[in-house]
């Protein structure tokens, strides 16, 4: 689909599938069958993930389908051509140093290349405080 294509859903009924969505989710009726609302519970005490990812914001590649992981096991960072930032960074570093996940994983498409590229250059410039990250 192109970018200029029509979108095939209005803004209201988007609205509606959102708010359906959530309701089921809610009420424990949702989609997917790995969602239990005892899982829930023990994450609202707090996270554990086992790895972060820096991955395109590509609705095409859905970090926790693609790996089929649940709810809390990874720590996805989601931005558009995978485009280090200082706010990328912030959430990277608060991975490694409060969440303490061992793996940080770049996820792109072939079309994204230079992002990782880029991601990759960034991370290289500032070693000390990727390593004082994870070290804790």
């Amino acid at each position: 689909m192109s970018s200029s294509a029509e979108p095939t859903v209005l803004a209201d009924e988007a609205l509606l599938r959102l708010k359906g969505g959530n309701e089921r989710f809610v009420s424990g009726t949702a989609r997917f069958p790995t969602m239990q609302n005892q899982i829930l519970a023990d994450l609202a005490k707090g996270q554990n993930p086992y790895a972060t990812i820096l991955s395109c914001s590509d609705s095409r590649v859905p970090p926790e389908l693609i790996f089929d992981a649940g709810f809390g096991e990874l720590f996805i960072i989601r931005v558009a051509g995978n485009v280090f930032s200082p706010e990328v960074a912030g959430s990277l570093q608060y991975a490694g140093r409060h969440l303490r996940t061992p793996l940080f994983i770049v996820l792109g498409t072939h079309a994204l290349r230079r992002g990782r590229r880029s991601a990759r250059h960034a991370l290289a410039r500032q070693p000390a405080a990727f390593a004082d990250s994870a070290s804790g």
